[in-house]
């Protein structure tokens, strides 16, 4: 839990102590072994050297007609030597170990040094002990030294290692700084405003990583402004389909009803028969009248049969009954097979793409002929478009043209699914054109 907590940078730093410390363990187990080495070496040829020079004396002894006097004058040049060979006349029992000053209690206790550091041999004459011999080994240059190795060791990790430590700790704060501006600038693009993580301070990899995190960042900045556009146009395009259909209730339906009312009303008033079948005529084109506003407002809101009959014969029906609402405007169609593949809102924006254009030409262009287009554009993978083309021999578009509700729907409807639509003005009228994303 503690580790899974830790930043990067402490993690790194834990685990190159760890690595040093073990480092450290190892050098002093290799002291450890080398000193006991080399101890032991060096007890063998001083136990080896104390007996001879103990035999050699006996020896001495033995062969002199004066031994005592040949003892003596041994003894004699004994005090003038280290002390590392006494005479006792009795046998030593205590532990002669020499103290050894600037080396600590716990190192020598880390070393592998026996108890006792001399050797007494007995001198003997026919079988008379004179004395003993007792030979002392010194030490203490070999553990000396030993103690300033194992300083020296010491010091040198406690320097090299904590100055590793504190370089690599804070070089690498130093290299993940730019971590935190990028971190930032991640959070900023979550937030729906402009990163602005700094790049120039980082290693290239991080710099390259945040530099490509701005881009993002502006880019969906971008995207974000323009899904914005596009709900608000959406929205506002709603609401003025919905006040279309309001002023289509209200012009439309408004004086129909107020004339079928009116009929009725005079019909219940009316005594001959004659009269009677006139009002029931009127009110039998009321009610087709009714009828017709009733099935374009219910089309305009949506065109039920692009599902039922698919969008190719929805195509053709629209353009017959706009023929038929303008017969002083001739429309040709021309459509290819694979238009019902469309997926359903394509269907649906190419069919009130011809529908608002169709109004458009029979409005406001004084055009004799339209043609209509549309056909499927094979491509790689899957990706299929459909291209519409509306054209006319009107008065075309003016140079001063304010794009109205209704091109301005269109418009907006065509790119948010993904596609192209663009106004062309013909010296013999105009020309409307988009292309979709067959499966949108």
């Amino acid at each position: 839990m503690m580790w899974s907590s830790m930043t990067l940078r402490k993690r790194i730093a834990m685990l190159l102590a760890a690595l040093l410390a073990g480092v450290f363990l190892a050098t002093m187990a290799g002291l450890w072994i080398a000193n006991d080495e080399d101890i032991t070496a060096e007890r063998e040829p001083f136990e080896r050297q104390s007996a001879q020079v103990a035999a050699s004396l006996n020896a001495v002894i033995n062969a002199s007609n004066n031994p005592d006097r040949v003892l003596s004058a041994f003894v004699t040049s004994l005090e003038t030597s280290s002390g590392a060979i006494t005479f006792q006349t009795d046998r030593p029992t205590n532990d002669v170990r020499r103290k050894m000053p600037r080396v600590p209690s716990w190192f020598l206790h880390l070393l592998p040094l026996q108890e006792n550091w001399s050797r007494s041999y007995p001198v003997e004459v026919g079988g008379r002990k004179l004395g003993y011999l007792t030979f002392f080994q010194d030490l203490y240059p070999d553990v000396y030294e030993k103690w300033l190795t194992f300083l020296t060791v010491v010091v040198i990790f406690l320097v090299f290692g904590t100055g590793s430590l504190v370089i690599i700790y804070f070089g690498l704060g130093t290299m993940l700084r730019p971590l935190a501006s990028l971190e930032e600038g991640l959070e900023a693009i979550g937030r729906g405003t402009l990163p602005g993580a700094d790049a120039g301070h980082g290693p290239p990899e991080i710099n390259r990583l945040i530099e490509k995190t701005n881009e993002i960042g502006v880019a969906m900045s971008g995207l974000r402004r323009e899904n914005n556009e596009l709900l608000r146009s959406m929205v506002a395009l709603q609401d003025r389909e919905r006040d279309e259909v309001s002023r289509d209730l209200h012009d439309e339906l408004g004086p129909m009803l107020f004339g079928l009312r009116a009929n009725a009303i005079s019909l219940q008033q009316t005594a001959s028969i004659e009269g009677c079948r006139n009002r029931a005529v009127e009110m039998e084109n009321s009610i087709a009248a009714l009828q017709g506003a009733h099935r374009q407002i219910l089309d305009r809101l949506r065109p039920m049969e692009i599902r039922e009959v698919g969008l190719t014969r929805s195509i053709a029906a629209l353009v017959e009954r706009s023929a038929n609402v303008d017969p002083g405007l001739r429309i040709s169609l021309n459509t290819q097979p694979g238009l019902d593949k469309a997926a359903e809102a394509v269907s649906r924006t190419v069919y009130r793409l011809l529908q608002e254009a169709i109004l458009n030409i029979q409005r406001h262009s004084h055009a004799t002929e339209a043609e209509v287009s549309v056909a499927v554009n094979p491509g790689t993978s899957g990706s299929d478009t459909i291209s519409v083309s509306i054209c006319d021999n009107g008065v075309g578009f003016p140079d001063d043209l304010s794009v109205g509700r209704g091109l301005s729907g269109m418009s907006e409807r065509v790119k948010a699914l993904g596609g192209k639509f663009a106004l062309h003005r013909n010296a013999t009228g105009a020309r409307i054109t988009c292309e979709l994303p067959l499966a949108g």
